[in-house]
């Protein structure tokens, strides 16, 4: 990674494929849970294979995935049951949590890009002071015994720019209530995956 895509370090490694390919059918907008879509898709590219979990796996995100929205954009979604319907084909069903972690529920369709979303998925952090600016990935392959490792200058090099979170929504039902020398402050609580807080500001009124 760099963020002057001249200079690199190394930021992570990981070994063996993703769990990734494509949807073999269209796969609409619908509530949260759901109960009546299937999604059904093929890992033929990976090579991948998919375990069932329980409701409670698709509640607390045990078994996230992602989906690819048309033409940008992607959904996040859990699931309970995997039923492999061919050669590294499966229909992910049963109980399904739709747009996960603040993604939008939207329509996919056939051929969009799937990936589940586990150990071997590469996470790297960023600071709120990044948000904005552009960084630059290279992947560089190394062969069975860890050698034979590219060149950085022999391959592409990929520039991302980290937007971070969406802004969380404002604040509604507030109020305030004196009791002698105390104001108590009351608000409907804010629903953002993203949020851990809220920062509370007085000044003259007019101001």
């Amino acid at each position: 990674v760099s963020s002057d895509g001249a200079t690199y370090k190394l930021a992570a490694r990981t070994n063996g494929p993703a769990r990734m390919g494509v949807l073999t059918a269209s796969f609409a907008a619908g509530s949260d849970p759901d109960t009546s879509a299937t999604l059904a898709v093929d890992l033929s590219a990976s090579r991948g294979t998919l375990l069932s979990g329980t409701q409670s796996d698709a509640d607390l995100g045990h078994t996230l995935c992602y989906v690819a929205n048309a033409p940008s954009g992607y959904e996040l979604v859990s699931y309970e049951s995997a039923s492999l319907t061919g050669a590294n084909a499966y229909a992910l069903g049963t109980y399904l949590r739709r747009g996960l972690y603040g993604t939008a529920i939207a329509d996919h369709a056939i051929g969009a890009a799937f990936t589940r979303l586990d150990d071997a998925i590469v996470k790297l952090s960023y600071d709120k002071s990044q948000i904005g600016s552009t960084i630059y990935l290279k992947l560089v392959s190394f062969n069975l015994w860890s050698g034979g490792t590219q060149q950085l200058a022999d391959v592409t090099a990929y520039p991302h720019i980290i937007t971070g979170p969406p802004l969380p929504p404002n604040v509604t039902g507030f109020a305030a209530q004196q009791s002698g020398v105390v104001v108590a402050f009351g608000w409907d609580a804010v629903n953002d995956v993203a949020l851990k807080g809220y920062d509370i500001g007085y000044a003259p009124q007019g101001t």
